[in-house]
């Protein structure tokens, strides 16, 4: 049931009240309706019109003296779940009306507790109502109305169940995206590629985390296989803290996209890792753009994935990088691990943790550490503070003040005219000279006098010693 029966429930009780229907027309009221759904139709005639409690009647000014006060007279009902979502969504819309066919807030308030009551009074029943969390889908002034008015109705007899742990919410996921394992030889297949990951680890402890080596990670990696646990990890920790991303429907979205991608671009990863995030694909980038402002588009197209970005290029010209992807993959770690949280007060995560998040069985974590020095050497939009890296969207110092020495350099001509500008302002004293000639453009300008004279040679003319350098040249033909 969603919120839209509940008003059309609503709707029939007040025609009811008015004498506008018969029960008949109206389906009977609300909770003859509920039990309509829950036995069939052909179970309707078995409910009696027994008087309410006498705190309902009271409640509702003895309107309902011929309402049903069970779901279940006649015990038809042996196990029985009414699920009602968005109902806050709905009744919101409600607050200060009294004109629509779904009737009025109050009714919507007036039926919970009566369902609830019902309800309760079913031996196999469950009532699960959802409720949001979040500011954003409570929905204003209204919503925040419509919550505490169905929470406190719900809250004298409910048992309130909290959103899934990160570890149920794992198991969700995987359960919604992937069939279970059919035979003994799949989990065979599973159980190796376990084993080879917590082998690497042991091999290469000082290359990962501390919590790679304790007992119970590789039962972690088989609970999440084929998703690496690193990548659930992120996705929970740190994706989840955004506002409109949703713990669990926003996972099996995004990892709904990049398994359909995976699959058809014929990956060979043994495990989804963080790395293998195909931001180069149009889905899996908006799909995770949708939750982040819209400057990152930008950089993830120049410093993270895609045909001409940094990390594509230095891969490109490496070989030992290219084989392994090792720079886009480290890009695509860092962007996973970082983007959500690059505001924080300590923003960044640790090299080991970004070998985590790529490295696989048969790969040398090395290569990932090399590529990473590599990739914060060149990207413009990768920070660094220590051992921690993020991705941010104002470009790091260093770039910056490298843009601005290339782009002096790259106009040769003005910066010679500054630099011998500077000369002039700061040469004035000729000290024990007999006279002081500041970057004179050519002999002429230097007199041909038997005293001895400082002259300073113009900057477009360099010098290195042991070679016969252009400042050379200049002072043998003044």
């Amino acid at each position: 049931m969603n919120a839209a029966d509940a008003g059309r429930i609503d709707r029939d009780i007040q025609l009811r009240q008015a004498g506008q229907c018969s029960w008949g027309e109206c389906q009977h009221t609300g909770i003859v309706r509920v039990g309509r759904r829950c036995t069939g139709d052909g179970g309707i005639d078995q409910f009696d019109r027994i008087p309410v409690p006498a705190e309902l009647e009271k409640e509702q000014g003895g309107h309902h003296a011929d309402r049903p006060r069970a779901l279940d007279p006649d015990h038809r009902i042996r196990h029985g779940a009414i699920l009602i979502d968005e109902w806050v969504a709905y009744a919101r819309n409600l607050v200060g009306k009294d004109d629509l066919p779904a009737c009025t807030y109050d009714s919507q308030i007036s039926f919970a507790q009566a369902l609830t009551e019902a309800a309760k009074q079913v031996p196999n029943a469950l009532l699960l109502i959802s409720v949001p969390q979040s500011t954003n889908e409570i929905g204003g002034s209204n919503g925040e109305m419509a919550l505490e008015g169905l929470r406190n109705v719900l809250q004298r007899i409910a048992t309130e169940w909290r959103p899934a742990s990160p570890n149920e919410g794992f198991e969700i996921v995987r359960r919604r995206l992937f069939e279970p394992i059919p035979s003994d030889a799949a989990g065979a297949h599973r159980d190796a590629v376990v084993r080879s990951f917590k082998e690497m680890y042991t091999l290469n402890k000082n290359e990962f985390p501390a919590e790679t080596r304790e007992a119970d990670y590789g039962d972690k990696l088989t609970a999440s296989y084929p998703i690496h646990p690193e990548l659930f990890q992120r996705l929970y920790d740190d994706w989840s803290t955004l506002p409109n991303f949703q713990r669990t429907r926003g996972v099996l979205r995004l990892l709904a996209k990049t398994i359909e991608e995976l699959w058809n671009g014929g990956s060979k990863d043994v495990m989804i890792m963080p790395s293998s995030m195909p931001l180069d694909d149009i889905e899996v980038k908006n799909e995770l753009l949708r939750y982040l402002p819209n400057e990152w588009d930008p950089i993830i197209s120049q410093d993270v994935d895609g045909e001409g970005s940094i990390p594509v290029r230095i891969d490109a010209t490496n070989s030992n990088l290219g084989r392994l992807s090792a720079c886009k993959r480290v890009a695509r770690s860092i962007y996973m691990g970082t983007a959500p949280g690059s505001g924080a007060a300590k923003p960044g995560i640790g090299e080991q943790r970004i070998k985590l998040a790529c490295a696989m069985p048969g790969e040398a974590p090395a290569v990932f550490g090399d590529a990473l020095r590599r990739l914060s050497d060149q990207a413009r939009f990768l920070n660094q503070d220590g051992d921690r890296y993020w991705l941010d969207t104002k470009p790091n110092l260093n770039r910056t003040a490298d843009e601005h020495k290339q782009s002096y350099l790259n106009d040769r001509d003005t910066l010679l005219v500054e630099l011998n500008q500077k000369l002039d302002r700061e040469g004035k004293s000729r000290g024990a000279f007999a006279g002081l000639h500041l970057t004179p453009p050519n002999s002429a300008s230097v007199p041909d006098a038997p005293a001895t004279r400082l002259v300073v040679v113009p900057s477009q003319y360099p010098h290195k010693k042991g070679e016969d350098s252009a400042a050379l040249k200049w002072a043998k033909e003044v």
